[in-house]
């Protein structure tokens, strides 16, 4: 039997002031991180959307940060900001959301 990695699953949020889609920067964001990394839109409020990232096992948050900043960085996705969410954040948004 070969060796299981496990690999976490990142809760991020997306936000904006002044009206814009959080569905469009949603998908926009999933589009621009690397191919190898899962991705989930979990919710859309006004002005922000909560995504599950699923990076290689091997990633850590700091690296997860750094690919989430420069794809919001991109000409598409200016003025969006993220950050992700700690634990009891993602308690908080309920377990029918729960990756």
């Amino acid at each position: 039997m070969g060796e299981s990695t496990m690999c976490t699953t990142y809760w991020l949020r997306i936000s904006r002031a002044g009206g814009a889609a959080p569905e469009t920067a949603a998908v926009r964001l999933i589009a621009g991180l690397p191919a190898h990394w899962g991705a989930s839109l979990l919710s859309c409020t006004r002005g922000s959307a909560t995504l599950a990232l699923t990076p290689p096992a091997e990633t850590s948050p700091e690296e997860v940060s750094d690919v989430v900043d420069a794809v919001l960085a991109t000409p598409a996705l200016r003025g969006w900001v993220g950050r992700l969410l700690a634990a009891h954040e993602q308690q908080h948004l309920g377990e029918k959301w729960k990756p």
